[in-house]
């Protein structure tokens, strides 16, 4: 979420277009604790993708476990957008950062 942060304050001063701002910021709200405290948003983003990508594609299942292969995954990555997929690869990045801390 800090990573879209900055990004949407780079993008605001950069007078970038404001739809590319608006889905930023969407994103970085929908993966944001709600005021209880949980992760709704992210949580209802996961089971969305469930029936795809899922090894059980029960959206009532708690615990979800996604099997994407490597040269899919990198497939998808690379059709995006040149800025998106800096993007996702600044997240991918930031994430192993944080796991390895």
């Amino acid at each position: 979420m800090r990573l879209l942060d900055r990004k949407v304050e780079e993008l605001e001063r950069m007078k970038a277009d404001t739809q590319t701002i608006r889905q930023l910021a969407r994103i970085a709200n929908q993966l944001r604790a709600s005021n209880t405290g949980g992760y709704e948003g992210f949580e209802a983003a996961l089971r969305s993708l469930q029936l795809t990508f899922a090894s059980s594609p029960n959206p009532f299942y708690e615990e979800i476990t996604f099997s994407v292969p490597k040269p899919y995954a990198e497939a998808t990555v690379n059709r995006l957008p040149r800025f998106q997929r800096e993007l996702v690869n600044e997240a991918a990045d930031a994430f192993v950062r944080e796991l390895e801390s």
